[in-house]
């Protein structure tokens, strides 16, 4: 061998050596990674906790799950394997920061879309929870597992979301053993008697006094009852005689806790003294009793207010329970709800929510920002919600005036047999409607905010001219609605924000609630606070629709006027788009006079004082609102009433005539109905209910990017449109 085939020799000896060398690292490192992997899938295992006490005992066996044996071939469980433990795989790495892998994955794994519902990035965030309450094909035991491991602002985003399964909840927890010893009555007044007392506004206090003597004096009527007894046996009709029912005894109890759900510190006492498992246990023994069920939810929505609270309300159950009402038919209850679930969601919900605000629309997360707010105020003795339902069956459906050619039932009249009319089909909405050039509602008419004066103002109105192609009056009147603006607005406008306030307000004092409330219904304290809570909710921020009747076309006046001397709601002033008054007295209403005239009799409250005809403080209000509108041009849609309105003894009157309704600037229509009706439409194909659309839609436009939004959503796929969307770092039509 020459010194040439030994260097050779040597030198692929030496290649051998690296090369084994290399093998070994190799191997060492493969077999350290494939025992991390396992450490970790073990820690996995450890630090999913099942909660299997919250399963019921009756539907044990339904959550038991047995594996039978596999009756597939050799390549599908290899199948299985892999793509177990690709899943095992894809977790460990998502926990370490690396998100791309070379292979497909699971879209629908419930721990991987858990996972990423609890990512720091919001959009994440979002669209995992969007993604997991889209899923109604999972078996019982993932859904199962989720809800035991899901985190409280996943529970809340699932809660909030539209079509969610309900098996993602967990039953609310049974209350404590030593509470179950004591009746629920018992429970309330200890909760009632633990709140303070000092320090409280008269109101509170009267609904605490009065809750608690009532109490006492049931308790005495049954130890009383005991003494009137013949061989042994009670006197039965005594006794009842004696007390009140016992549902009316702790609604007198929920009244108490509401007044109190009002004030900050008393709501961290009702918590403090065990005041939601009490109230758990009163949803649980109550259940058939709406009204008390609507006390509940309205209390818990005042507690939702208070961030600091949110951990004790869904510790105690209330996220499963607030999910189930918001979807009840009842409009109340599910408003309540819905006003909670958005108090408690800081995730995506900015605003809150005080006491009279309510959301109808949307109720559920929505990803899309809202073109405007369109907000609802109703009037005298009227209601958030009951003002705005749909006209009653037995009541005369409004009608236009003959003039045009058209009533509002959509049959021309005899002067106007000659013009030719088509129907509308019934599935179209009020929106395709009004896109539809052939079926385009148009009215023209004087909307000049300056005249010379009120007769002028008079004789142009009855030069407008209202012209419906057409109009039908069956429209949706098989599905009656107790909330028009929810079930049909919420339709033909969905990117808008739909609100409604309430407030207490009655035409007698002898119908208060609290007899110690007056200074607080004055126009003044009302405006001063409602705008304090529209504010908090966001109104402001994006175009406003003011829809208002009666006496809240006022209190709507006087917020605006107010707002004009108030920095902070400039933006609320710029903002606003239109106005529609439905019969507002501006100059005043005759039941005003009626109630000064027997005002020993009926002892009118303050609210009915200011409505009185003639009155100076109506007369600077209607001047400096017309000052408004003239400034910042602000568009003007009126409605009158030409039928009187029975009061009661067979006695009917104009509560608005039509001198008072017309503001005198402005849109303005009169229809064949009364003060009460004049607001709630027979059908979405009702005059009434189209000219509002319409009014509307002209004074909010939609934005270009916005519409191209919403196409995108509707032609894509969700799970296209989230990939699309979302690592933009936005939602749709943002």
């Amino acid at each position: 061998m020459n010194a040439k085939e030994a260097v050779r020799l040597f030198s692929s000896q030496r290649a051998i050596g690296k090369t084994g060398k290399y093998l070994t690292l190799v191997a060492f490192i493969s077999a350290c990674g494939a025992g991390v992997i396992y450490r970790e899938w073990l820690k996995l295992q450890k630090a999913v906790h099942f909660k299997t006490d919250s399963v019921p005992d009756k539907h044990a066996k339904s959550y038991i799950y047995i594996t039978s044996e596999s009756t597939d071939d050799l390549v599908t469980q290899v199948k299985k394997n892999v793509h177990w433990n690709l899943a095992v795989l894809e977790h460990f790495l998502e926990d370490r920061g690396i998100g791309w892998l070379p292979f497909e994955r699971r879209i629908d794994d419930p721990w991987r879309l858990l996972r990423r519902a609890q990512s720091k990035n919001r959009c994440d965030r979002l669209a995992a929870v969007s993604a997991l309450a889209s899923k109604h094909h999972w078996n019982d035991s993932e859904y199962r597992a989720v809800a035991q491991a899901c985190d409280q602002r996943t529970l809340i985003g699932l809660a909030r979301s539209h079509d969610v399964d309900f098996r993602f909840f967990l039953p609310p927890p049974p209350p404590p053993v030593q509470a179950s010893e004591e009746t629920l009555q018992d429970a309330l007044c200890d909760l009632v008697g633990s709140l303070p007392r000092s320090n409280i506004d008269k109101c509170t206090e009267f609904f605490t006094t009065k809750a608690m003597r009532e109490g006492h004096h049931a308790v005495a009527a049954d130890h009383q009852s005991g003494a009137l007894v013949f061989g042994g046996t009670p006197f039965s009709f005594v006794t009842g005689l004696s007390r009140q029912p016992q549902e009316t005894q702790e609604m007198n109890y929920l009244l108490a806790l509401l007044s109190h759900s009002e004030v900050l510190s008393h709501c961290v006492s009702i918590v403090e003294n065990g005041g939601l498992p009490v109230l758990m246990r009163c949803y649980l023994e109550r259940g058939s009793s709406k009204k008390m069920q609507c006390h509940i939810a309205h209390i818990i929505a005042n507690l939702s207010v208070h961030e600091k609270l949110h951990n004790c309300i869904v510790q105690a159950g209330w996220v499963t329970v607030l999910a189930k009402w918001m979807k009840s038919n009842v409009t109340p209850l599910a408003s309540h709800a819905a006003r909670a679930l958005a108090n408690l969601d800081r995730d995506s919900c900015k605003e809150k929510y005080d006491d009279g605000v309510y959301v109808l629309h949307p109720q559920t997360r929505k990803r899309a920002a809202y073109e405007a707010d369109v907000v609802f105020v109703h009037g005298l003795m009227g209601g958030a919600f009951h003002t705005w339902r749909q006209q009653d069956q037995n009541s005369k459906r409004e009608k236009a005036p003959s003039k045009n050619g058209v009533t509002s039932n959509g049959k021309p009249s005899k002067t106007a047999s000659m013009i030719p009319t088509k129907n509308v089909p019934k599935e179209k909405s009020t929106n395709d409607r009004l896109q539809d050039g052939t079926k385009t509602a148009t009215v023209t008419t004087d909307q000049r905010n300056g005249t010379d004066s009120r007769s002028r103002d008079v004789q142009r109105q009855s030069e407008n001219k209202v012209q419906l192609n057409n109009v039908s009056p069956e429209g949706l009147q098989q599905g009656y609605t107790d909330c028009w603006p929810k079930s049909w607005l919420s339709e033909d406008i969905p990117h808008m924000r739909i609100l409604t306030v309430s407030y207490e307000s009655h035409i007698t004092e002898w119908a208060a609630k609290c007899p110690y409330g007056s200074e607080k219904r004055s126009l003044g304290s009302r405006s001063a606070e409602l705008l304090r809570k529209l504010h908090k909710a966001g109104v402001g921020e994006r175009p406003i629709i003011w829809v208002t009747h009666s006496m809240g076309g006022l209190l709507v006046k006087q917020m605006l006027v107010d707002a004009c001397d108030k920095p902070d709601f400039d933006q609320l002033i710029e903002n606003s788009h239109g106005i529609v008054f439905f019969s507002t007295p501006h100059h005043g209403a005759s039941l005003a006079a009626m109630s000064q005239q027997a005002q020993f009799l009926l002892y009118p409250t303050v609210e009915v004082k200011d409505l009185t005809q003639g009155s100076q403080f109506l007369k600077n209000l209607h001047g400096r609102f017309r000052a408004f509108v003239q400034t910042y041009q602000i568009p003007v849609l009126s409605f009158g009433e030409k039928e009187p309105t029975n009061i009661g003894l067979s006695i009917k009157t104009f509560i608005v005539p039509k001198m008072s309704s017309h503001p005198g600037f402005g849109e303005y229509h009169t229809l064949d109905v009364n003060h009460l009706d004049i607001c709630k439409p027979a059908d979405r194909n009702s005059l009434l209910y189209v000219i509002l659309v319409r009014f509307i839609m002209q004074n909010v436009t939609k934005a270009l990017h916005k519409s191209l939004a919403e196409i995108l959503t509707r032609d894509l796929f969700v799970d296209e449109a989230e990939e699309l969307f979302y690592p933009l770092g936005f939602g749709f039509g943002e």
